[in-house]
């Protein structure tokens, strides 16, 4: 095979470093006349296109090249073409199990590199027994491999429990838990829930790391470490030690109107469009409902109302038409203009953050809440001109309701 057609393929080959001496001694060989076995390679397709990747063997291709020669002999894994996505995982531990068996011996860095890329590639439920299983597949002992992904297992594995704890103080139940979190049935996450243990994002709190740097450390959002810490606090002290004078939320607001200078980024995804500012939701939440109430938010967008809730020790159900966008967990897809799903129902506050900046000047827009007042059973809008303006029109509803 010409030597030009064949890759590497950074996603798959295993070594992060190459030898030049090793390839300079192979060249120096082949130029004496000495013969090396073929390399291994295997056709994949990737977007559409074909192309020959290297398994096995790389030291050599290179010595071929440097050699002068154009081509050498190959084996290729399997005859058919393989879909890369499909096989990913397959071909990195094919391409390991070689680079360990023979010539310049695959560093220990490299070994790591590989099975940590397989641990990020497995959903959360694959991780089981996976240290066991890396260390059969590459004949080490189940010791060494612990040392190279165990910290990295059981990070994903918190991580994982601790969405399932988020959505628990959500108020989620523990079989819609299991369906998102990739825990087999209920019976694991109830058994998760009874071993959770905050007290250790204390004892960091307590040691003098912020929030912010537990949250990352754990791979956590910040709302739901904020929760944890704020555990038996009432609603001034949460305001006081969630609040920041940046963001103009130290204390709830006792007037009727608020102004924020800027939104507070803690609260919901800053990219998403147009986001509630969760300022705004902490005042509406104090204002409106007490600990342990049902919030329930039907256009949920980027997650603000959730996040606030769990900062405020609020349960809440949150929906939206399109939540693939944010990919949120915790957000449930559901048209506002459909009956509210079961979970929603008897709940004690409903918080709407109108998609108003889509239907600006739209009769569209009047009757896509008309629909979402039937479904609520609020009552009817005001009547109004085609003259007023759409911040005029959501007062009198409000007034109204």
């Amino acid at each position: 095979m010409k030597l030009a057609d064949i890759i590497k393929d950074p996603d798959i080959y295993p070594r992060t470093q190459i030898s030049h001496q090793t390839i300079e001694n192979y060249a120096e060989a082949l130029k004496a006349g000495a013969r090396f076995p073929s390399i291994l390679v295997q056709n994949i397709s990737e977007d559409g296109k074909a192309k020959t990747i290297i398994l096995d063997g790389f030291h050599r291709l290179e010595a071929y090249k440097k050699a002068g020669l154009d081509g050498l002999e190959v084996t290729h894994w399997r005859d058919e073409i393989l879909d890369k996505a499909e096989w990913l995982e397959k071909l990195r531990i094919v391409s390991t199990q070689c680079n360990l068996a023979h010539g310049d011996r695959l560093r220990e860095r490299d070994l790591e590199f590989q099975t940590l890329r397989i641990v990020a590639g497995r959903p959360i439920n694959g991780l089981v027994g996976i240290i066991k299983e890396m260390a059969d597949t590459f004949g080490v002992s189940e010791g060494y491999m612990s040392q190279l992904i165990g910290a990295e297992v059981n990070r994903r594995k918190a991580s994982r429990d601790a969405v399932a704890y988020r959505l628990h103080l959500l108020g989620w139940t523990q079989e819609e838990i299991a369906e998102v979190t990739g825990f087999a049935d209920r019976t694991g996450v109830s058994k998760m829930l009874k071993i959770f243990d905050g007290k250790l994002f204390q004892q960091e709190y307590t040691s003098g790391l912020t929030p912010e740097q537990i949250a990352q450390y754990h791979n956590l959002d910040q709302p739901l470490v904020w929760a944890i810490l704020l555990g038996g606090k009432d609603d001034i002290d949460r305001f006081k030690l969630f609040g920041n004078e940046n963001y103009g939320n130290t204390q709830p607001r006792m007037s009727d109107f608020w102004k924020f200078n800027q939104r507070d980024p803690r609260l919901g995804l800053a990219t998403f469009p147009r986001n509630l500012y969760g300022q705004e939701v902490l005042n509406i939440l104090y204002r409106y409902s007490k600990q342990g109430d049902l919030v329930v938010d039907p256009m949920a967008g980027g997650g603000v109302t959730i996040d606030a809730c769990l900062v405020m020790n609020r349960r809440c159900r949150a929906y939206d038409i399109a939540p693939t966008k944010s990919e949120r967990k915790d957000i449930k897809q559901h048209d506002a203009r459909e009956e509210l799903p079961p979970r929603a129902k008897g709940c004690d506050l409903i918080i709407l953050d109108l998609p108003y900046y889509k239907k600006k000047d739209e009769q569209g827009f009047l009757n896509f809440m008309d629909e979402v007042l039937d479904v609520l059973e609020l009552p009817e809008p005001p009547e109004h001109s085609p003259n007023c303006q759409w911040c005029g029109y959501i007062s009198r509803l409000t007034e109204r309701a």
